[in-house]
């Protein structure tokens, strides 16, 4: 078993660096001040919504949201397409 090859490093990923995260970890656990992290987890970024889709979302009211639309718009433009079986 002293005969096993160590394994190698591909030059690829020999010389990948760090990213702008791993970074800012490695900085913050160099600090020697006492402070502490809180809340670290990044998580999903949330962006404001789109203007436009907020006054369409605030215009539907309490109408009822259905699945049927999409799939009914997609039957008629793929009955379109298809020729008839007569």
């Amino acid at each position: 078993m002293s005969d096993a090859q160590q394994p190698q490093l591909s030059e690829h990923y020999a010389s990948r660096k760090p990213s702008a995260i791993r970074l800012a970890q490695i900085e913050f656990m160099r600090r020697r001040d006492g402070c502490e992290a809180v809340n670290v987890a990044i998580g999903n970024v949330s962006l404001p919504m789109h203007p436009a889709m907020q006054r369409r979302m605030r215009s539907l009211g309490d109408a009822p949201i259905t699945a049927s639309w999409p799939t009914r718009r997609r039957s008629a433009r793929r009955s379109a397409r298809t020729p008839s079986a007569t």
